[in-house]
């Protein structure tokens, strides 16, 4: 009962959220069966009063066992006989050894899936909606993977240049391919994780992944939500391939922002923000990105304004306009000898 107790507490500390009524039920269920029924009666109200009288319980069924043990009966000498020979078999054993059993499928359900399908009212086994008395076809292990999505990110920073797009010399701007769609990407060493605006993963309808929400504070003290995460999504730069994650902020600079999190998986890279470009192997070949040298800001057309604004592309508009005061101002003069 004392290495029970002891791996009880370890449990019982690592769960959060329960009730003590559910902790008692799940303590009752890890004892004897003989000594489920003497706590039945017993009715505890706390943990440590049903570990004392569990013990107590234990101790006296020992007792009492003790007691109704019959006696140890005295040893009687056995003879010993020579085996006697058998037949030999009319056939060989078979020498087939026996078929392995089929290993059951184990199904893997990350937190963001088991809130998917509970939002859905969906099965956790099978696109089905899940109701009262519903029946699994064939049976395999749900194994569910409660630690992948819950660990919080331990440091995101955003650079000022990745939030309001700034020219900066860390900086380097590119365009990247996404399911056949041209985007702006910023190559940014101050910034921690990859970022995707919202938009973007709407329009190529990614799938989102739900995580612990957190807020990003940018270093001109602005604040942004993240909205998700896109796992592996797949993307092109310059005809090199490379599958990332990405977080969901309303940037304004660019359309994607790679920050630390990509570049620390390319090793040793070289960058030249004069040209620009970025110099770094991958797979095993040298790989040149060139950047966009011209990062001035360009005339918009009427059609153009009007797909950003369908789009969801604008973060701001402003309007110049010139007015005329309405009082003439006094105008002093000063006179010096």
């Amino acid at each position: 009962m004392n290495d029970f107790q002891l791996e009880f507490d370890t449990l019982s500390n690592r769960v959060s959220g329960l009730s003590s009524k559910c902790l008692l039920d799940c303590l009752f269920s890890g004892l004897r069966v003989d000594i489920q029924k003497e706590m039945a009666l017993l009715h505890p109200s706390s943990i440590s009063q049903a570990f004392t009288l569990a013990k107590w319980v234990e101790s006296k069924l020992a007792n009492l066992w003790v007691l109704i043990r019959p006696p140890a009966q005295a040893a009687v000498p056995v003879r010993h006989f020579p085996p006697a020979a058998t037949p030999a078999a009319a056939f060989p054993p078979a020498t087939t050894p026996p078929l392995p059993c089929a290993a059951l499928p184990i199904h893997r359900l990350s937190p963001a899936e088991m809130q998917a399908h509970r939002a859905k009212g969906l099965c956790f086994n099978y696109e089905e909606q899940f109701h009262r008395g519903h029946r699994y076809k064939p049976k395999f292990f749900l194994l569910f993977s409660s630690l992948l999505a819950s660990q919080p990110v331990d440091y995101f920073h955003l650079s000022t240049d990745a939030y309001a797009g700034s020219v900066s010399p860390w900086t380097l701007r590119l365009q990247v391919l996404i399911l056949g769609h041209f985007y702006s990407v910023l190559v940014d060493s101050e910034s921690s994780h990859n970022i995707m605006q919202p938009r973007v993963a709407s329009f190529l309808q990614l799938k989102v992944w739900p995580i612990p929400s957190f807020s990003v504070t940018v270093d001109n003290d602005a604040t942004l939500s993240c909205m998700g995460l896109c796992s592996n999504v797949a993307i092109s730069l310059q005809g090199h391939s490379f599958s990332l994650p990405f977080y969901l902020l309303p940037i304004q600079v660019a359309d994607l922002v790679l920050g630390v999190q990509w570049l620390q998986t390319l090793g040793p890279f070289l960058s030249n923000f004069t040209v620009p470009s970025m110099h770094f192997y991958h797979n095993g070949a040298l790989v040149t990105l060139q950047g966009n040298s011209d990062t001035q800001p360009t005339l918009a057309f009427y059609h153009q304004l009007t797909c950003l604004l369908f789009t969801n592309s604008i973060a701001s508009i402003h309007a110049i306009a010139i007015t005329t005061p309405t009082a003439i101002p006094t105008i002093y003069f000063s006179a010096s000898k």
